[in-house]
Formats: C-alpha cells, sequence, structure tokens
C-alpha cells in the first residue's frame, strides 16, 4: 500500500486465471409491469444518484426514486457515494475530495491536496472507514483509498509493474461484505496496440496482493467487458459485456466460472453501467433505455437478481451510484 505521506510502496502481486467458457442462461421473455412498485418493505434503504449536466445535481431517494431531496450541486461534481448509514456523502468536485454531512449540513475536506482521476467508480467501506475509488497516478489508474480518521490517500495498487501504460490502468468495482477485499477490473494495452484487454481482480487490503481471475481473452462470446461488481453473497459478481450487438449483463463466481448471461438478449436496447446492487442482494440497478419511448432515453431500472425487469424509475439520464440500508 502506497499513501501520498511518507508510506512505503508495497508491490502488488498478480497472478492470472483462465475463465471458463461462456454458459449463457435459456432465452426468455420480459415484461415491463404497469402496476405497483415493489413493496416498501423489500425495496428498502436509500439510493443516491447524480444527474448530469454544466450543473451537476446529487440526490438522495428512496429505491423505487420517490421522496428524492437535493444534497448536492456544482459544476465541478465529479463523482459521489453514500455511507452505508446514510448520513454521508463523500464526493469530488474540481478534484477536491469532500464529505458532507446530512444530519446538520457541515462539510469537512478530506484531503488537503488535489486528486486527479477519472473517477469512475466510488464507494464506502462497509464499515464507513474508508472511501474506495480509481484515481490517477502519474498517468496511469489505480485503485486508491482514503482512510477517513487519518485523512491519508492510499495507493493500493502499483498497476504499471504489470504492464499498464499510460492512460490504462484499474477501474474501481466494489467492496465484498466484510471490508477486506476489493473486486474491480484492469485494463492493459497489448504490446501490438488496439484496444486494452480487461481482466477482473480481487484486491486483498491487508497486504495489497492482487489476483486475477477472470480474463476478457479467454471468453470469446463476450467483450468490452464493464467493470464488475459484488453480488450481495460475494462469491459472485455482476458485469456489463457485448454478446453480438447487444451490451448485457452477466453473472460470473470469483472464480470466473459460471458465467451467465442473466438479462434477456431479446431486448431492443443496450444495459449499462454503473451496476449498484441493492444491500440484501434481490435487485439491482443498472440504466436502459426507456420502455414505451420512441427517444433513446437511458432511465435507472430496477432488475431482479435473476435479470427481470421490475421497475423503471422515472429519472431520465439520471445514474444510481449507491444504495445502502440506512
Amino acid at each position: 500500500m502506497r499513501t501520498f505521506m511518507l508510506t512505503s510502496l508495497i508491490i502488488v502481486l498478480l497472478t492470472g486465471c483462465s475463465a471458463s467458457q461462456l454458459t449463457p442462461s435459456p432465452e426468455q421473455t420480459i415484461s415491463v409491469p404497469t402496476g405497483t412498485s415493489p413493496s416498501s418493505s423489500i425495496l428498502s434503504g436509500k439510493i443516491l444518484y447524480i444527474v448530469p449536466g454544466d450543473t451537476v445535481h446529487v440526490f438522495v431517494a428512496d429505491p423505487d426514486g420517490n421522496g428524492a431531496f437535493l444534497v448536492l450541486s456544482g459544476a465541478g461534481i465529479r463523482t459521489a457515494a453514500l455511507s452505508p448509514d446514510g448520513k454521508l456523502v463523500a464526493y469530488i468536485i474540481d478534484d477536491i475530495l469532500y464529505v458532507k454531512d446530512l444530519t446538520d449540513g457541515s462539510t469537512r475536506q478530506l484531503l488537503s491536496e488535489p486528486i486527479s482521476g477519472f473517477f469512475k467508480r466510488m464507494e464506502w467501506s462497509p464499515d464507513s472507514e474508508w472511501i474506495g475509488f480509481d484515481c490517477l497516478v502519474n498517468g496511469i489508474s489505480e485503485i486508491c483509498a482514503v482512510n477517513i480518521p487519518n485523512g491519508l490517500l492510499n495507493i493500493l495498487t502499483n498497476v504499471k509493474s504489470f504492464g499498464a501504460q499510460f492512460l490504462d490502468g484499474a477501474t474501481f468495482g466494489s467492496w465484498n461484505e466484510d471490508g477486506s477485499k476489493i473486486v474491480y477490473c484492469l485494463k492493459v494495452s497489448n504490446s501490438q496496440g488496439g484496444v486494452p484487454s480487461t481482466r477482473f481482480m480481487i484486491l486483498n487490503i491487508k497486504d495489497s496482493s492482487s489476483i486475477g481471475f477472470m480474463d476478457e481473452k479467454n471468453n470469446l462470446g463476450i467483450v468490452n467487458y464493464g467493470c464488475p461488481v459484488y453480488q450481495s453473497n460475494t462469491q459472485f459478481i455482476l458485469f456489463t459485456a457485448k454478446q453480438h450487438t447487444k451490451y448485457m449483463i452477466f453473472s460470473a463466481s470469483i472464480t470466473g466460472e459460471n458465467i451467465t448471461r442473466i438479462t434477456d438478449s431479446l431486448l431492443s436496447y443496450d444495459i449499462h453501467d454503473p451496476i449498484v446492487v441493492s444491500p440484501t442482494g434481490e435487485y439491482f440497478l443498472a440504466n436502459a433505455a426507456k420502455q414505451d419511448s420512441n427517444e433513446l432515453i437511458d432511465v435507472p431500472t430496477l432488475f431482479s437478481a435473476d435479470g427481470q425487469i421490475v421497475i423503471q424509475l422515472e429519472l431520465p439520464g439520471a445514474q444510481v451510484l449507491s444504495w445502502v440500508h440506512e
């Protein structure tokens, strides 16, 4: 682990592991219910979503999108995440990391120096001691985490050691249920150029070692992997990938086996990141085109764990980034 304050670099150990061949699930027909949403006892907790634009707006709401209230607004907001208890929001604006307390409205700056990066994902650890995300270090994206008590930025990977070049690197996925591991994806350009290939990795927080468990090059049936997130039991992951002409959601074990398409291949639209899993693991949210519309408008869409559409949130263009117990 590296920190930006008098800490040493621990070289990450990486081993590759081939994955099993794709085993798609049977075809299924999905209809969008027109009735009521699942009961509030099932859709428990709170979600955090952002609405991009010249001014970015950040809201906290019930999982069906109702009861939304604005918590942040600003032109330079890059990403945000809701703490496990639903009381704090971490966000990056103008490359500075802040935490806002929703109970009293106070805000504090966690890091004294700016950080750079694509900031594709950010998430609190289950014990609320860490905030994990991806950030740029010398032009390469690494898995990073800020320790809340001491305010230090820790660089948890060193992907340059494994062939990553400028603008290659790691993208944060999610923490496991006890906060001891992070699943992430690693993109590395090949020596002949072309599109970087993607590997799925598990980072052990204790010793900063990484193990590869799935490689895009070994699964010829699906391409253009998105970044994985843990399902609730953390023995399986969800990720987006392209099969034939469409992006769909797949599941796999953390050994790289049992790769299964779980959303319907007959749907006429792509499904996009980010994937956000409910605290119970019974549902997940991802972005998909609005049904029964002539316009290609992405909306957060609630799926059951087996890939059935449950409801589509009336939040055109929004991206759900967190779903917590509250």
